[in-house]
């Protein structure tokens, strides 16, 4: 499975868990509803801006939508993800 395709299935599971609708999580990230559906089928690459953004709404950690890796190549790279995107705070002039 590729990493698109298991972000995109993670992130329904977790927006599903939450509660929320792909329009009302597409309204709270300031994305189209279009790009929220087109991730979820594994379509769409997401900056790690919005990554960040679909993480801090759902309050979900960012690994949890890379949870199905096991290869040692994708933790670290879900590693690097997770260490560049606790860089993007507000502090740092990222905006929610």
């Amino acid at each position: 499975m590729d990493i698109q395709k298991t972000f995109g299935e993670n992130l329904r599971r977790s927006r599903i868990k939450s509660g929320l609708s792909q329009s009302k999580l597409s309204i709270k990230t300031g994305s189209s509803l279009v790009y929220i559906n087109r991730i979820e089928k594994g379509e769409e690459n997401v900056s790690l801006k919005n990554i960040w953004k679909i993480s801090n709404v759902l309050n979900v950690p960012i690994s949890v939508l890379f949870s199905s890796f096991q290869n040692i190549q994708y933790k670290a790279v879900i590693f690097d993800l997770h260490y560049t995107i606790l860089r993007l705070s507000p502090s740092r002039g990222c905006d929610r």
